[in-house]
């Protein structure tokens, strides 16, 4: 399993912990040289406009996995209310 496979495993666990539902996690580094290595990824939850985005080479102050999905509770999910 390379890098980007496994931050999208944990992502998608991190959404699920905090009770969002993703759409499926799409590549969006089709702007960028594919052969460079660099790949970017992101999903919207499908309950709330929170999101969560992957970059397997962050900048110096940058995260690998960020976003409210990871960050925040789903407001529809009904064991956090």
């Amino acid at each position: 399993m390379d890098l980007y496979e496994r931050l999208k495993r944990e992502a998608r666990f991190m959404a699920r912990f905090r009770g969002h539902r993703l759409f499926p996690i799409r590549r969006t580094d089709t702007f960028i040289n594919k052969n460079s290595g660099h790949a970017r990824g992101a999903a919207k939850c499908r309950n709330c406009p929170a999101w969560v985005q992957i970059d397997i080479q962050p900048e110096a102050n940058g995260v690998d996995i960020g976003g409210p999905a990871i960050s925040t509770h789903c407001p529809t999910d009904s064991k956090w209310c």
